[in-house]
């Protein structure tokens, strides 16, 4: 578990009602797996409580996904197990479950009234109380508990396997419990969003030809050697930060004697002084390791993408965008759809369409450079926002963010005034229409909430 903060160490007992719930609702969201609601075991416990009816108001447990079927089928494949093999891994796998099964059985009951308890005075008192508090962090320290022992039974069935392993297949197992390690980083703590990604994951998502897979194998070696004991630290921060800072309040709003403090008063003013200090602290550390995570995979992406085809390499980059910075790559009527017609286009000739092929080259190497820009400042912003989502600095991001957006929109009327020259008089006809599309979309822009916090 963690250490308390020297100067608020013991004082969870102190902590007012909105506080807690807030912090709780922060704990809850935070350890919840990275994909869809958390799985339950068949005939599980957590499958008996989830088709139940709740007895009172209640947090939910969240367990962590388990490995299934599909994934012993998939694992076996990785590690080219024979049909005996295989069929003895799914043994392995049959123990697991029931062993899950039994574990769920005996912890979690206790949980349960645990988490219904700590609820039921939450909801029905104004104020804290000591047996709030106390409810509270044995309810958090079960349900941490809890998932550690489920972890340590998957360990334990991916060590059974491996006792059977020539040394040729030790490192794809040494693999498969590292794409499990990052698995299980809760990806709704993590602010900045192209920390969210695993680009061996998004890889392995792809129906890519085994060429390319061989292909790309050794740059993701080398990259989950780096972002899985990344991964591991945001998952264990998921867990702890939520309880750190709601002693940081407990210090900020209560005294000794568990009696609120008046903001205004000298007392007040010092606690308050002491806690953000802290808070500060705690959660930029906290975005930094979200920070060096995001700039790991802006690092790796295009060592991955240019090891694939032009077709593939468009497919994981939309992918990687739409997932990290949709903000930045929303262009309604970005031109590259109308580049591509116009190279087709058998009524334009040979020279011309290099030439006009030559300018849009130049013109994606401008706007790649400024969306770099943007992508940095969108990366920063987020980690500066990590955990509270404040708002402190938005009105600066965002002048910057629209300078350079501005500037995007300037590279592409250069392009289209450029591309007009040499187009044939039927299709100049069209670049007034487009460009009208263009300044809708940038009114559109300037005049709404955009980037957004």
């Amino acid at each position: 578990m963690f250490r308390k903060p020297a100067c608020i160490a013991g004082r969870f007992s102190r902590l007012p009602t909105g506080l807690i719930v807030a912090a709780l609702h922060l704990s809850v969201s935070w350890i919840q797996p990275c994909h869809g609601d958390p799985p339950v075991v068949e005939g599980s416990p957590a499958a008996a409580q989830a088709s139940q009816p709740e007895e009172g108001p209640s947090y939910t447990l969240q367990l962590p996904t388990p490995i299934d079927a599909s994934d012993i089928g998939r694992y076996s494949t990785l590690l080219g197990l024979d049909a005996e093999l295989t069929q003895l891994f799914r043994s392995f796998h049959l123990e697991y479950t029931e062993s899950w099964k039994s574990i769920e059985r005996e912890r979690m009951p206790r949980l349960v009234e645990i988490s219904r308890r700590a609820a039921g005075v939450f909801v029905s008192q104004g104020d804290a109380s000591v047996e709030a508090a106390t409810l509270h962090e044995a309810f958090f320290i079960q349900q941490q508990n809890l998932n550690k022992q489920l972890l340590e039974l998957e360990d334990g069935l991916l060590a059974r396997i491996g006792e059977y392993l020539h040394e040729h297949q030790w490192a794809v197992l040494d693999r498969i419990k590292s794409e499990r390690i990052r698995t299980r980083c809760p990806r709704a703590s993590i602010e900045v969003r192209a920390a969210r990604i695993d680009l061996a994951a998004l890889v392995a998502g792809n129906d890519l030809p085994k060429e390319t897979l061989l292909n790309v194998d050794p740059v993701l070696i080398e990259y989950e050697a780096l972002a899985t004991p990344l991964f591991a630290i945001l998952a264990e921060e998921a867990w702890e930060l939520p309880i750190k800072l709601m002693y940081i309040d407990a210090y900020r709003m209560r005294d000794d004697n568990n009696v609120p403090v008046d903001a205004r008063s000298p007392e007040g003013k010092a606690r308050n002084m002491v806690g953000y200090a802290q808070q500060r602290l705690l959660l930029k550390k906290g975005g930094e390791k979200q920070l060096r995570l995001a700039k790991l995979n802006r690092q790796f992406l295009p060592r991955i993408l240019e090891l694939m085809s032009a077709e593939h390499r468009l497919t994981l980059q939309v992918q990687f965008r739409i997932t990290a910075y949709k903000t930045i790559y929303n262009d309604a009527r970005h031109p590259k759809p109308w580049h591509d017609e116009l190279l087709k286009n058998p009524d334009i000739e040979p020279d011309v369409r290099e030439a006009i092929d030559a300018i849009w080259r130049t013109y994606e190497l401008q706007y790649e450079a400024v969306s770099d820009r943007m992508v940095v400042a969108f990366d920063d912003w987020k980690a500066q926002t990590a955990g509270v989502g404040t708002s402190i600095g938005y009105s600066e991001y965002r002048d910057q963010m629209l300078r350079l957006r501005a500037q995007r929109w300037k590279l592409q009327f250069a392009l289209l005034d450029r591309w007009e020259p040499l187009l044939p008089e039927p299709m100049r006809a069209g670049l007034p229409t487009l460009r009208e599309i263009i300044k809708e979309e940038r009114r559109h822009q300037e005049e709404s909430a955009w980037p957004g916090a």
